[in-house]
């Protein structure tokens, strides 16, 4: 596996994985949570209008559960992280 530049993802809005990673749309990868808060993680072609989606955890405090493998053929991955005033890293591999 080779790994992507690692995201930042802090603030209110949602955030395209795809295009800050440089991973293409329907390319299957996964995403680690490597920071300290808590990420909502949405598949869709455009930004969920509210807060929706897997949770992926922060990896202190649930390391399994702190992981999401994406399927090939999949739409573009939205992140947003559940408290605005946090910031958390995550990183990919395809």
């Amino acid at each position: 596996m080779s790994m992507y530049n690692k995201i930042s993802v802090t603030g209110s809005s949602w955030l395209d994985v795809n295009t800050l990673s440089g991973v293409t749309v329907g390319t299957a990868f996964s995403i680690q949570n490597v920071g300290a808060a808590i990420v909502y993680l949405y598949e869709s072609s455009t930004p969920p209008v509210e807060v929706d989606g897997v949770i992926l955890f922060d990896a202190l405090t649930s390391g399994p559960n702190s992981t999401a493998y994406i399927s090939s053929g999949s739409q573009k991955i939205w992140v947003k992280v559940a408290d605005p005033f946090k910031q958390t890293f995550l990183r990919i591999y395809s």
